[in-house]
């Protein structure tokens, strides 16, 4: 077995209403081999030598124990007894600087399923056509040292319910240069595939209506200053990944590509479509993880003294060289009166930027911290920006402890649309919810400091 490291996001702690998710981020390694970030309710934990996700049941221990014990967990698969065994695991090949990775289903009480499951993956993640290239690739290295292919992963788990997603950059099937996304989505009871119009009463309603949010993010974004093409008329099928943040679709490179020969993506919250679902038991499982507290306003109370926000992979305090390291960026960062603000490349990213310090407390500090999160796509526990509304939030939150206005100067300053701001305060931190001038909320913005 090769000994690769890996990352996986294991939920501990109390989970309100929800079955906890196992999710693998990707399998680069990192600085080192270690408990690195309080994610939320989650634990970045790096595990060696193999990568394994499946739904753990969660063991109660504290954190600050997980650093003086070590990194001990009983990873169980959560929903029917007879997959308790299941496991998914990463795989991983190697020639030179060149990666492919195998996710590989086993444990599971059918072997048939099993079999089958495995083969879909094969066949839909275009695997043996990855390996294919990868024998080609020792000459490759041989002669100039660069890698000829390499593949990132990401598997998440909800329900019963399996989405897998890899990332192939170099060398595509077909001879082809460039970077791809192929993806996969079943029910791991009966081993049936799971396709996007699964998820909808009516398809082609849905499709539209994701198309029209598609084309409005890429205008409001900016996403089109980095398109080298950007014909979303038609939202793509074939390719998309379920996680607890959403339903990301990725477009064909034919179709969506950036000017750094990515392919794009567009993440949808499920809040944004849920409308158009059909009675499933897979789309029961993607809102039933929705957190649903009994008393929202005191869990958004705990939220801001833990300095994050539901389903934001980030939070206050941390460095952010940690999430520009994990997720990449999209171009140089965009400079507010706060200090500058990131806009980042992964596609779970979308709707979130977070500020840094313009001016670090320790000048040879090159790791400052994250001192704001602002999310435009969130769902905080029913405050939604275009959706809510101020009167909204004061329904749930009572009276601001301030209020502020942005005229056309101001709001060109912080990059926000003019309007009005009411602010929370409490815990350390406040809470900033900004809207328009029609006082549609715009902005969900988490400061650190009081």
């Amino acid at each position: 077995m090769i000994d690769i490291v890996g990352k996986l996001v294991i939920p501990v702690g109390a989970i309100i209403n929800r079955p906890p998710t196992l999710r693998a981020i990707d399998n680069r390694p990192y600085k080192d081999a270690s408990l690195v970030a309080t994610v939320n309710s989650s634990l970045l934990l790096y595990f060696t030598p193999q990568n394994v996700y499946n739904k753990p049941e969660v063991i109660h221990m504290r954190a600050k124990r997980l650093f003086a014990l070590g990194l001990v967990l009983v990873l169980l698969m959560a929903g029917a007894q007879a997959l308790e065994d299941v496991r998914l695991v990463m795989q991983e090949r190697t020639e030179g600087n060149s990666r492919v990775l195998i996710p590989v289903l086993t444990g599971h009480p059918n072997a048939e399923i099993q079999q089958e499951i495995n083969g879909l993956i094969m066949e839909r993640l275009q695997v043996e056509e990855m390996l294919r290239i990868l024998e080609r690739s020792k000459e490759w290295a041989d002669q100039s040292g660069a890698a000829l292919i390499g593949m990132d992963g990401e598997a998440s788990v909800i329900g019963d319910f399996l989405s897998l997603v890899v990332s192939v950059e170099g060398e595509l099937p077909g001879g082809v240069l460039g970077q791809m996304y192929q993806t996969f989505t079943c029910d791991v009871l009966t081993g049936q595939e799971i396709g996007l119009a699964d998820l909808f009463e009516q398809p082609e309603l849905a499709f539209q209506h994701m198309e029209r949010i598609a084309r409005d993010t890429l205008e409001r974004e900016g996403f089109n200053a980095y398109a080298e093409r950007a014909d979303i008329a038609l939202l793509p099928q074939q390719t998309f990944f379920l996680d607890a943040r959403g339903l990301t679709v990725y477009y064909p490179r034919e179709q969506y590509q950036r000017i750094d020969g990515k392919s794009g993506a567009f993440l949808f919250p499920y809040y944004q479509i849920e409308a158009y679902f059909a009675q499933s038991a897979v789309t029961e499982a993607l809102l039933a993880q929705r957190p649903t507290p009994a008393d929202p306003a005191e869990q958004i109370r705990r939220d801001m003294a833990n300095g994050e926000l539901p389903g934001i992979p980030a939070r206050l305090g941390m460095p952010m060289a940690d999430y520009i390291g994990r997720y990449g960026l999209m171009d140089a960062p965009d400079y507010t009166l706060d200090g500058p603000l990131y806009h980042f490349d992964a596609p779970r990213m979308q709707g979130v930027r977070l500020s840094a310090a313009m001016y670090p407390a320790d000048p040879d500090d090159d790791s400052e911290a994250v001192i704001n999160i602002r999310a435009t796509l969130i769902d905080l526990y029913g405050l939604r920006p275009g959706e809510s509304t101020l009167e909204d939030v004061a329904g749930l939150l009572g009276r601001p402890h301030e209020v502020t206005a942005l005229d056309a100067g101001a709001a060109s300053d912080m990059l926000l649309p003019r309007g009005e701001s009411y602010w929370y305060r409490g815990q350390g931190n406040r809470l900033q919810f900004h809207a328009d001038t029609q006082g549609v909320l715009a902005a969900v913005i988490l400061h650190a400091g009081d």
